[in-house]
């Protein structure tokens, strides 16, 4: 099974949102409202933070979110932070997750 490793596109929240039930399934499910839309565009436009996913004939099966941040140390270098490492229970042990975490 192949998988094309890409950025999320803004108008796929909603399955985001439902391989998200793979990750923590005790997690209340959001509502669908205004709020969740605000909250999803400005995370979307945010220029640091980057949702990959690996796509699998149109199926998100594997994301994670990596959140890039400025830092004084360093010599000034930016450093980044991954989280919510995610692949569909049907899509385990295939390589998706560690393809989403390769990509940046």
């Amino acid at each position: 099974m192949e998988a094309t490793i890409r950025l999320i596109k803004q108008d796929e929240l909603l399955e985001l949102l439902e391989l998200y039930k793979h990750l923590n399934k005790e997690d209340p499910e959001l509502e669908n409202d205004d709020r969740l839309k605000t909250m999803w565009e400005q995370m979307y436009n945010d220029p640091d933070m980057h949702y990959v996913v690996a796509d699998v004939n149109g199926e998100l099966v594997a994301s994670c979110v990596l959140v890039v941040i400025q830092n004084l140390t360093r010599n000034a270098r930016p450093y980044a932070l991954i989280e919510n490492v995610v692949t569909h229970s049907d899509h385990r042990r295939k390589g998706f997750g560690n393809a989403v975490l390769s990509k940046h």
